[in-house]
């Protein structure tokens, strides 16, 4: 439930300046790596890194230092030790190529898989009804391709995920791998799926009707559960070979979800477990700025039922959603405080994890279209503090489900394992009523745990920097019980191969301003855990450092030696 309407509307106000300071220096939406000379992530020849050699001072141990690329970096000698320095020391010829906006917020959900250096495959799926379906697949993770002769020797398990309102599958890859849901999973040892539900900007067709029909945006979540969730299902165990995936559920990917194994309970048999991220429960008790305009809709509920009777459904969305993320890179930089203000009233306080240097790319992936219905249905639900079917009048009623008002959904049919990840701190998941709501509607030992994810508001389960370590690990970790020893996931675990890290917009403005030193990572990057890591991979926003290379696990002590011995250098 993705519920940034307010929030867009001020932004939109900007759109035209913004567009116009834009054109000269940012990208159209373009396809990754279309220099194939430039390192992966360039927008264009000139958005490039130096590569330079670390001063003979400068060098740990005595050993020579470089900053590569991927491009670059095959033929090198396992002598060299690619690193980057907690707290490095000035690097006289190194710089920093300033790029004026992230090439990500111009990508599609595909687009910016591959933009990673992560396989991606494309499927479309075609529901009962006629919808197709875009369904992306992440067979493996990225640090596979060096672990190739393992692939065959291990079951991947599949798992599904299902994004929330004003959104599509880009959801779970918005941020650099490591704060990624959908690449934290590929690279635990599973076959990931993305599914766009129908009126997504990659799930507007159909077998007979247009997107530009009114037929067409006839749907609301119920058909959503009845169609579409089932036909990835058996689309992504088609692809992978298995009897049964685990499910993972986003904000309104929650409510489609349940209703999917109330409505057609066969599927309990299809889905190992489900993880229910901010979960929406009925909608009731909604807090904050949204919870204002909630309370509003339902005093006019009876003149809403007139608009959906006399005007039937229509489309609900943004066709520009990249005009939202430039808006918000020229606003929210000198506005920080006053978008966070706007944002903390919208969904909830952003977690100190949120990285608004990526702000522009979270937002020039909302604004997704959906159904008229669809909204109306999630009011209905919450004015009535229970989960059933679109009520669409009385007569209407009677043709669909055989009586004169809209069925309630039977969680009770639902007999798979059942985890919610929630947050006091989010406003749309009013944390008092959720468990108990959960446990009152569902049978006895269906709900397994209910796991409280400090700080986090709604969209922080799918946006913060740190969910790998405070809600990807609990996730892995119980799927991983649940596997054998045959399975990829519990030979992988959850992986150390790669770090990404983000940086905060205020260091990221000192290294614009002084480009002769390097930016402070503060990771786990020495740490003993590490020792065999292949590959790591550091971003901040536009600023990319590919393919970071640590070739001998015994240098790492060195490295530590020479780091402590060294003073850090300031930013």
């Amino acid at each position: 439930m993705f519920h940034f309407q307010l929030f867009l509307a001020l932004l939109l106000l900007l759109l035209a300046s913004s567009a116009l300071s834009c054109a000269p220096s940012c990208p159209s939406r373009v396809m990754p790596r279309t220099c194939p000379t430039c390192p992966v992530g360039s927008c264009t020849p000139k958005e490039h890194w130096s590569l330079v050699e670390c001063a003979a001072k400068s060098c740990p141990a005595g050993k020579r230092m470089a900053f590569v690329t991927a491009d670059n970096m095959s033929g090198s000698s396992g002598e060299w030790i690619y690193f980057l320095l907690d707290g490095s020391p000035t690097l006289p010829r190194y710089n920093i190529v300033k790029v004026a906006c992230d090439p990500e917020q111009y990508m599609s959900t595909a687009q910016m898989i591959e933009h990673w250096d992560y396989p991606m495959e494309k499927h479309d799926v075609t529901t009962e009804d006629g919808y197709i379906l875009s369904l992306l697949r992440i067979p493996h993770g990225r640090v596979d391709r060096a672990l190739s002769s393992n692939l065959s020797s291990c079951h991947r398990p599949p798992i599904l995920l299902i994004h929330g309102m004003h959104q599509d599958a880009s959801a779970y890859v918005l941020n650099p791998p490591e704060s990624s849901p959908g690449m934290i999973l590929a690279d635990a040892g599973f076959d990931v799926f993305l599914l766009n539900v129908r009126g997504t900007f990659d799930s507007q067709r159909h077998t007979k009707l247009r997107s530009n029909d009114g037929e067409f945006w006839k749907f609301t979540m119920d058909d959503m559960a009845r169609y579409d969730a089932p036909a990835a299902i058996d689309k992504a165990l088609s692809l992978n070979g298995a009897s049964a995936l685990y499910l993972i559920g986003h904000s309104r990917g929650t409510f489609v979800s349940n209703m999917m194994l109330a409505e057609r309970p066969e599927y309990n048999k299809k889905v190992k477990a489900l993880f229910e991220l901010a979960p929406a429960g009925t909608g009731h008790g909604v807090r904050g700025l949204y919870g204002t305009v909630v309370s509003f809709v339902l005093r006019i509920m009876p003149l809403l039922n007139m608009y959906k009777t006399f005007l039937g459904s229509h489309e609900l969305g943004f066709h520009y959603p990249w005009l939202i993320g430039d808006a918000v890179r020229l606003f929210c930089g000198p506005f920080q405080m006053l978008c966070s203000l706007t944002l903390s009233l919208s969904i909830g306080p952003p977690a100190s994890s949120f990285n608004w240097s990526r702000a522009p790319v979270y937002y020039a992936h909302v604004g997704i279209s959906i159904s008229s219905w669809d909204l109306l249905e999630l009011a209905q639900n919450a004015l009535k503090n229970t989960v059933h079917h679109f009520d669409v009048s009385p007569s209407e009623n009677m043709k669909r489900y055989g009586q004169f008002t809209a069925p309630a959904y039977n969680y009770s049919l639902i007999d798979t394992d059942v985890y919610l990840l929630w947050s006091r701190n989010d406003v749309l998941s009013p944390p008092e009523g959720i468990e108990k709501w959960y446990r009152d509607h569902t049978r006895t030992g269906v709900l397994k745990a209910a796991i409280e994810i400090p700080e986090y508001n709604h969209m922080d389960f799918v946006m913060a920097t740190d969910l790998k370590e405070r809600m990807m690990a609990k996730i892995i970790g119980i799927i991983t019980s649940k596997e054998d020893s045959s399975s990829c996931s519990s030979k992988y675990g959850l992986p150390s191969l790669h770090f990404s890290h983000s940086l905060t917009g205020q260091n990221g403005e000192r290294v614009c301003k002084m480009k002769r030193r390097l930016p402070v990572f503060r990771t786990l990057l020495f740490s003993t855990a590490i020792q065999n890591v292949d590959e790591l991979r550091f971003t901040y926003s536009s600023y990319r450092f590919d393919s970071l290379m640590l070739w001998k696990s015994h240098a790492v002590e060195k490295v530590m030696l020479w780091k402590k011995s060294k003073r850090k250098a300031q930013i």
